[in-house]
């Protein structure tokens, strides 16, 4: 009688860490679809915001006189409220997808709300001081890329680290666009 009870007891706690290791297993399921749902949602929204930058600050015209430019240029905007590692993220996109010589033609460094006297590492950095674009990212921390073309600002983008395949694919498009000769 002794051992059918200890052999009960063994099947029901077998049973009991079965079931549990089932309902674990499920619950896990969930949470990574749960996760996946968040990080797309996130990335969606990533995307979304990117695209109402590029539009609202779309055609806009440039009032420093330092952007009158005759030939396009991609510039890479940020402020003294910009977080390091974002702008240096913006800085390594660049040169990963342009040489040098490329970087030096047809990049900019556009540095805003710095003391005038500011000295910077890149030699194609132009500091407008306290200076506005006139667009809605003038007062934020964003780092920025933005192509100008005939004074005017055309497709914002905003880089981030999370998402490096867009920016990868965004600074490879402007340099076949704009950058690339045609023969």
């Amino acid at each position: 009688m002794k051992k059918v009870i200890i052999s009960l007891q063994f099947v029901l706690l077998l049973s009991i860490l079965i079931v549990s290791s089932v309902i674990l297993y499920k619950m896990s399921l969930e949470k990574s679809i749960s996760d996946w749902e968040n990080e797309h949602f996130i990335e969606e929204m990533y995307i979304q915001d990117n695209i109402t930058a590029s539009i609202i600050c779309s055609d806009n015209s440039i009032g420093v006189k330092e952007l009158k430019l005759s030939e396009p240029r991609l510039i890479c905007y940020y402020s003294s409220q910009s977080c390091d590692a974002c702008l240096n993220y913006a800085k390594k996109c660049i040169k990963e997808n342009f040489s040098k010589s490329e970087e030096a033609s047809a990049i900019l460094y556009l540095a805003s709300d710095y003391s005038i006297n500011e000295k910077f590492k890149e030699g194609n950095t132009i500091n407008i001081g306290r200076k506005k674009l006139g667009i809605s990212l003038d007062n934020t921390s964003l780092v920025c890329f933005f192509v100008i073309v005939d004074n005017k600002i055309e497709h914002l983008f905003i880089p981030d680290r999370n998402y490096g395949k867009y920016t990868d694919t965004y600074l490879k498009q402007i340099k076949e666009r704009y950058f690339t000769p045609e023969f």
